[in-house]
């Protein structure tokens, strides 16, 4: 729905920094405030879920589990996001366990912080096919 995300630097053990573009052809701008489309500070979040989820899925040993996306601890909207513009996500993890795995990131929009966020993630076992 947010469009493609692509890596920007190699997960490592604990960070992720990747890219993308707000699609100009969203169908939540012909609703959500059409005369200024802006994204919605929510989906700027699922921005940051997606990195994770990139980040997770490149670690070994973690076919068969998820994130989920436990609790927003804090969050700062700072800028707006528009159809086509381009973004930068930028995370650090400090796991605690697999039940708790705070996360702090950005997202970037010109060089710029546009949301600040302290996030905490927690792995799921997703259904494995028959």
């Amino acid at each position: 729905m947010l469009g493609e995300a692509r890596v920007l630097s190699a997960p490592e053990h604990d960070s992720i920094h990747v890219s993308g573009v707000i699609p100009a052809d969203l169908e939540l701008f012909r609703d959500h405030f059409p005369d200024f489309p802006v994204v919605p500070g929510v989906l700027s979040l699922e921005l940051m879920k997606k990195a994770a989820d990139i980040f997770w899925h490149s670690l070994p040993g973690t076919a068969g589990t998820a994130l989920r996306l436990r609790e927003v601890e804090s969050a700062k909207f700072a800028a707006y996001l528009k159809p086509g513009d381009a973004w930068e996500v930028k995370l650090v993890f400090s796991p605690e366990g697999l039940e708790r795995i705070p996360c702090h990131g950005k997202l970037v929009h010109e060089g710029r912080a546009a949301v600040s966020a302290s996030l905490v993630f927690e792995c799921i076992k997703t259904r494995q096919p028959n």
